[in-house]
């Protein structure tokens, strides 16, 4: 329906849907082993920045994850999970035993759910500490 003047220009000649279609994916979803090795690098190399929201990083950790999936990768949700744990900067080392130890499986949506509520009480924590500071 739309696309962007850069990628038109790839795709200016196709006449069908079809065509259209294959250009793109040729262009874009690059099947070959160094596109593979270069999505498997980005996923184990994956780290969270210490100033780096939480919704962010998991935006990233599943572009990832949906990248290797089309290209036929299949990503376990446990190595997901992990990776998802091991990429937390230190600041979140306290709360890594609490995700990893005691579990039978590591269920992806349980751990974000307990990371995204970590950062809301960091980011509260920080914030009294601040108001005791400036004397209020």
């Amino acid at each position: 329906m739309c696309v962007a003047k850069n990628v038109l220009a790839n795709v200016q000649k196709m006449s069908t849907a079809k065509e259209l279609w294959e250009r793109l994916e040729g262009l874009y979803q690059a099947k070959g082993i160094s596109n593979w090795l270069l999505l498997k690098e980005k996923f184990h190399n994956l780290s969270m920045g210490d100033d780096t929201k939480v919704s962010y990083h998991l935006s990233n950790l599943n572009e990832i994850v949906c990248e290797l999936e089309t290209i036929g990768v299949k990503v376990e949700e446990e190595d997901i999970s992990q990776r998802l744990i091991w990429s937390l900067p230190s600041s979140y080392e306290l709360i890594k035993p609490v995700l990893m130890y005691d579990k039978k499986t590591l269920s992806f949506d349980e751990i974000a759910s307990k990371i995204l509520f970590e950062e809301r009480r960091m980011k509260s924590n920080e914030s009294m500490k601040k108001k005791i500071n400036d004397g209020c």
